[in-house]
């Protein structure tokens, strides 16, 4: 079966994982863990134009996958880290024109100089009928700066993987929500799910309709009241009604349910902890202690 690595890094910590399977599963844990460093990484990587510490980072990645079984790492980078939308492509386009049009929205979001100073990689998520019968895929894009692609790529060309592979946390988070919509999966039930990663200076938001992804935000957060207020918001812009919203599901790192307690009231819906590691075989009496599985949804939910 095939072995794949995922990391995250947030602030001075980078987190990894190393997931073994295929398809749905059943998957198997190769590897879990964090690295602290003593200075701001996701910092340093992303938003210099020459990392002091890119040699630490590398350093470390060499001795957590040493002797590692993937050939594929995939990197899972924060929405305030990357550029990412949502838009429609004509579901008739060549590849070339749906290449130039996702360019060229990106650099206009970017404010890039040109399309060539961006690294991009889309996804279609899903296929919507216009009003004229047409069909559009509504495609996920992830853009980031060229000098930061090269910041990472020196990074991986020192590590064991043959490929290495650039995601979203909120894939990663959709990935493990999808996962556990299955496990769960009733007919009857309302076809919405809320995923909400809190972090400690945003919320990145998931949803889900009939257990696949469906759409991705975030937004800058400072205080409990906004996360709350930015998932109904998502809701109203998105025209999901409240009473169709059957899980509101959370991971992250500044995950406390008061703070969600007014979205509580409005859905009529507890929000519920994501966990990954079940995803794996682990129980609730086999995590290592100190490991807060909803911190690992984004690096083993890219793996999957």
């Amino acid at each position: 079966m095939q072995a794949v690595a995922g990391i995250d890094i947030y602030s001075d910590t980078l987190r990894y994982a190393e997931v073994q399977g295929s398809g749905n599963g059943p998957y198997q844990l190769l590897r879990l863990g964090s690295c602290d460093f003593e200075f701001d990484i996701a910092h340093e990587m992303l938003h210099q134009d020459e990392p002091d510490y890119a040699d630490v980072m590398t350093d470390a990645l060499e001795d957590v996958f040493a002797g590692t079984e993937a050939d594929t790492l995939r990197v899972a980078f924060h929405p305030t880290d990357v550029y990412t939308f949502f838009t429609p492509v004509s579901a008739e386009a060549s590849d070339a024109d749906r290449q130039h049009r996702l360019e060229d929205e990106a650099a206009l979001l970017a404010d890039a100089p040109s399309t060539d100073a961006l690294h991009l990689t889309s996804e279609p998520v899903r296929t919507d009928s216009l009003a004229d019968g047409r069909q559009v895929e509504w495609t996920h894009v992830l853009a980031m700066p060229r000098l930061v692609q090269d910041h990472f790529a020196e990074v991986m060309d020192h590590l064991p993987h043959t490929s290495y592979e650039w995601a979203l946390t909120s894939r990663g988070a959709a990935r493990v929500a999808e996962w556990t919509d299955r496990q769960t999966q009733d007919a009857s039930a309302a076809p919405y799910t809320l995923v909400i990663g809190r972090y400690p200076d945003h919320a990145e938001y998931v949803v889900l309709k009939d257990g696949t992804w469906y759409f991705s935000y975030h937004a800058v957060t400072r205080s409990s009241s906004d996360c709350a207020y930015y998932a109904v918001a998502l809701l109203d812009r998105l025209d999901i009604p409240f009473d169709a919203v059957e899980h509101v599901q959370t991971y992250g790192l500044k995950v406390e349910a008061a703070d969600l307690d007014p979205l509580t009231s409005i859905l009529e819906t507890a929000p519920e902890s994501l966990d990954p590691l079940a995803i794996v075989g682990l129980g609730a009496n086999d995590v290592p202690a100190g490991v807060h599985p909803e911190s690992y949804v984004p690096c083993i939910g890219v793996t999957l």
